[in-house]
């Protein structure tokens, strides 16, 4: 026995898929300019050895990649269907009635 969620059942989820979508893009755009300029402010300072602003710099780097990342794989699940999708665990159902 399994139950699933309904997502078709909501009013508006259209426009709400829509809306993460927006804004899925606009972390992905906002989290690659970051990690330039943490790349960046990491070289510099490594080179005029201020270790403390290379860190930082380094630091920003990996949250933004994390950040980059992250919203490039909610980007790929959502593309194959994994997210949001309520015939996902229903093979398993009509498997166990047999």
């Amino acid at each position: 026995m399994g139950v699933f969620p309904d997502f078709d059942g909501l009013g508006g989820i259209g426009d709400l898929r829509a809306i993460v979508g927006a804004l899925l893009t606009f972390v992905l755009i906002v989290a690659v300019l970051v990690l330039i300029v943490s790349a960046i402010v990491w070289a510099i300072a490594t080179a005029h050895g201020n270790y403390a602003t290379a860190g930082k710099g380094q630091t920003g780097v990996l949250v933004s990649l994390g950040a980059a990342v992250g919203s490039v794989g909610k980007f790929v699940c959502e593309g194959f269907g994994v997210i949001g999708s309520a015939s996902v665990g229903r093979e398993d159902e009509s498997r166990h009635e047999h």
